[in-house]
């Protein structure tokens, strides 16, 4: 797996300047991830996907105010894939609690298996319908990338 560059301030530039420069390659880096792990479908990629959503969210949220009101929705949109990474993620999560001992001792039946497969195929749907919608639609990464190159430090300052 290629490893990726981190990211580089230059303490010399603005916050926006900053922002303008490594921003958009962190939308880069997720929307690859994104489509990598979705083709997968596997527990271990949806996790690290997960993760790199949640980090990816956390750095837009750090520049929130250079971008302003419309930048909410964005972040929004990463809270929502974040919800259905999460709801995936506890299936698997069930299923290690129910290994073991539980299924040892009978307590873990087809039936209960059966369900939390069909559960976690539902939430699987729910997540590749709004990934491919939302995310995936033809030009959302450049309109991410455009975004947060192009409009970092053109919000107007409260009051003014």
């Amino acid at each position: 797996m290629k490893r990726e560059r981190a990211l580089e301030w230059d303490l010399t530039k603005s916050p926006a300047d900053n922002a303008r420069e490594a921003l958009p390659r962190l939308a880069e880096q997720f929307f690859g991830a994104g489509r990598k792990a979705l083709k997968k479908r596997k527990p271990k990629s949806l996790h690290r996907f997960r993760i790199r959503t949640k980090s990816f969210r956390y750095a837009l949220e750090i520049f929130q105010p250079l971008y302003g009101p419309a930048f909410e929705s964005r972040l929004e949109s990463l809270k929502q894939i974040q919800q259905y990474l999460g709801d995936i993620s506890d299936c698997a999560s069930t299923r290690r609690l129910l290994k073991g001992p539980l299924a040892a001792n009978g307590f873990v039946t087809e039936e209960l298996n059966r369900s939390i497969d069909a559960t976690e195929r539902q939430r699987m749907r729910k997540l590749s319908s709004y990934w491919r919608n939302t995310f995936d639609a033809a030009g959302e990464e450049e309109r991410w990338v455009r975004y947060l190159r192009d409009y970092a430090g053109r919000a107007k300052a409260p009051g003014g």
